[in-house]
């Protein structure tokens, strides 16, 4: 999507090789808003670049789903890494 279509941009670096985007943009052809959320991760033949398109009338039941999913996980598997990363370090 070019520049002039862009109307927010937020980018997040993390640790590893990743950077995540996260845009509002305009469609060309309809004037539909919606958010691009691009994952780019450095490899040894360049960049892997995946994306996710979200229209704006979708957000709300996204935003619920992604919601529901993180807390699974933080109620759930992220115990069971601590305790398990916990036991490893111990052992070693």
């Amino acid at each position: 999507m070019s520049i002039e279509n862009r109307e927010f941009s937020k980018s997040v670096r993390t640790n590893s090789k990743r950077t995540y985007f996260f845009d509002i943009e305009k469609n060309k052809q309809d004037g539909r808003k919606f958010i691009s959320i691009n994952e780019s991760k450095s490899t040894k033949d360049g960049f892997e670049r995946n994306e996710i398109k979200l229209y704006i009338e979708d957000v709300n039941n996204f935003v619920q789903a992604l919601n529901e999913t993180i807390n699974y996980y933080n109620s759930t598997i992220k115990p069971i890494e601590t305790v398990s990363n916990f036991i490893e370090q111990k052992n070693d």
